[in-house]
């Protein structure tokens, strides 16, 4: 066989032998990479592994170790152990990289909006209480993910994100979501069901609120629930670009969950909305401020995101469709906005009831 298809031998200034292989047959270009020893047997075992991954065609792995995803030291160490089994190679190479440092990997470069990155990052603080410092990717095989679920001392909320996470991880590491690892692993991992906000928040108990509130966030306030935006990702974000005054519309600043959209005003909040965007507060402080609010009116239990909720609520009550309702929200799917039409169902049947309770004769 001709030289150039054994590979070359380099050897560079610092002494490291170097694996030279020309892969434009298979569409990868020339490979050439260190071999990172400097010993002449050592370099053609590592040259002969490279061979073997040409002989079975395996085009991933070789990619991979061309953009240097993996090492030629983790390919001879399967080798060694006789564990380069075909489509498994890069499978058995993830699975034994540090935990840690994949997720920490992937919750930089994952995701498009900061939130997600943000996100993942605390799924991971979460799941180093659990796991051990020096687990590895494989170890998410082998962990008692039912135990875990039971012993959960946060939300189910919480968990559930965990679980998206190690999904998300996987998918990365593997190269795949569809990967049998990631899918086996996903799969042992329970879901939680989590339990859905129904805030107990009528106009009239709103108006008492903001009634109570600082004069400069009353505004805010009654724009967020007019419009039922998402007030970190959605309002927070708007300036007077994203006033649409001829259709009393807001365009909201970036892609949802849903794509682009805007958000309809009602004629009797426009004012309002105006005055509110931009916010003259940011998050933490609205939340406090809207907190005491609801402190000095008496009210228990209403969250600053409750508005959000309650903006659904009393549109689904008012007779609103629930496909209106979940365009105005951005809400991915028609089971996210279902949960309030179950609320208007339920009130429905009680007034049923109460108006059979009047009948006394």
């Amino acid at each position: 066989m001709a030289q150039e298809e054994r590979g070359r031998v380099k050897r560079p200034a610092r002494g490291s032998y170097r694996i030279r292989r020309d892969l434009r047959r298979i569409g990868l270009g020339m490979l050439q990479i260190s071999a990172h020893t400097t010993n002449q047997r050592e370099y053609e075992r590592r040259n002969a592994v490279v061979g073997k991954l040409i002989d079975d065609a395996q085009v991933d792995v070789l990619r991979a170790l061309q953009a240097g995803r993996v090492t030629i030291e983790q390919l001879v160490d399967l080798d060694r152990r006789n564990e380069m089994r075909g489509s498994q190679i890069m499978g058995t190479v993830a699975m034994k990289r540090s935990l840690w440092e994949a997720w920490e990997e992937m919750a930089e470069t994952a995701g498009r909006k900061p939130e997600t990155g943000k996100r993942y990052l605390v799924s991971m603080r979460q799941l180093q209480a659990l796991l051990p410092a020096s687990a590895n990717v494989g170890e998410l095989l082998v962990t008692d993910w039912a135990r875990l679920s039971k012993e959960w001392a946060r939300s189910p909320s919480d968990w559930n994100h965990v679980r998206r996470a190690v999904s998300r991880l996987l998918s990365v590491v593997l190269g795949d979501k569809y990967h049998p690892m990631r899918r086996e692993i996903v799969a042992r991992i329970p879901i939680l069901k989590e339990n859905q906000r129904v805030p107990d928040l009528s106009p009239a108990v709103f108006w008492r609120i903001v009634g109570h509130a600082r004069e400069d966030v009353r505004p805010v306030f009654v724009a967020l629930v007019a419009t039922g935006l998402r007030v970190r990702t959605e309002f927070l974000r708007m300036d007077a670009t994203n006033l649409l005054p001829a259709t009393k519309q807001l365009r909201v600043p970036e892609e949802g969950k849903t794509g682009q959209r805007t958000v309809s005003v009602p004629a009797e909040a426009w004012e309002y909305v105006k005055a509110a965007i931009p916010s003259p507060l940011q998050y933490k402080r609205l939340r406090a401020l809207w907190q005491a609010a609801c402190k000095a009116a008496g009210v228990d239990g209403v969250v600053l995101h409750d508005l959000r909720h309650a903006h659904a609520q009393w549109a689904t009550d008012m007779g609103a469709q629930l496909t209106q309702v979940q365009q105005q929200m951005g809400h991915s799917t028609p089971l996210m906005t279902a949960r309030y039409a179950r609320q208007r169902d339920a009130k429905a049947s009680a007034s049923a009831v109460g108006r059979a309770l009047r009948k006394r004769g």
